[in-house]
């Protein structure tokens, strides 16, 4: 994406996908007063899908908050890299070609002021993505100084789980 300098400021969002994604190469990203209604949340990622660098540096995240409404609200906020071993895909949308792989850092996120009402999980790190048990525990992306502070509200996950 090579998103540089950018704020954004008292949105709404309403749909059953991101309500915002950084992605790849995001540097200095701002967003304050921001409302989510429904979907996968705010998802940072996916990240070292590709062979290249897929830095994400200096994320801050105030003000905002999240409802379950007409669609399902998966998470509050999600991390999500891919393995670092090269992993044969089968979905249309690789096209048969095997993805991960990519390399990066992941620091100086900030996640702050989040009302959550009805979401099904809280915030979730996953590096993970893209594989199966053969090749977990392989991303070759490193992820530092993240702070989750000042969420308050309502899970709905009957799990029990916060990720």
């Amino acid at each position: 994406m090579d998103a540089h300098n950018i704020t954004l400021k008292n949105f709404s969002y309403q749909g059953g996908d991101d309500c915002v994604a950084i992605k790849p190469r995001s540097f200095d990203i701002n967003i304050d007063g921001i409302t989510c209604e429904g979907g996968n949340g705010i998802a940072i990622g996916s990240l070292g899908q590709y062979l290249e660098d897929n830095s994400v540096e200096n994320i801050t995240i105030n003000n905002a908050k999240m409802v379950r409404s007409g669609f399902p609200m998966r998470w509050c906020v999600y991390i999500k890299t891919w393995m670092g071993d090269l992993v044969p895909q089968t979905s249309y949308e690789s096209e048969g070609q095997p993805r991960g792989g990519g390399w990066g850092k992941v620091r100086n996120l900030l996640f702050s002021n989040f009302e959550l009402v009805g979401v099904e999980r809280g915030p979730y790190i996953t590096q993970d993505n893209g594989g199966n048990a053969e090749n977990k525990g392989t991303s070759k992306m490193e992820i530092s100084d993240i702070t989750f502070r000042g969420f308050t509200g309502t899970l709905s996950s009957s799990s029990g789980s916060l990720g």
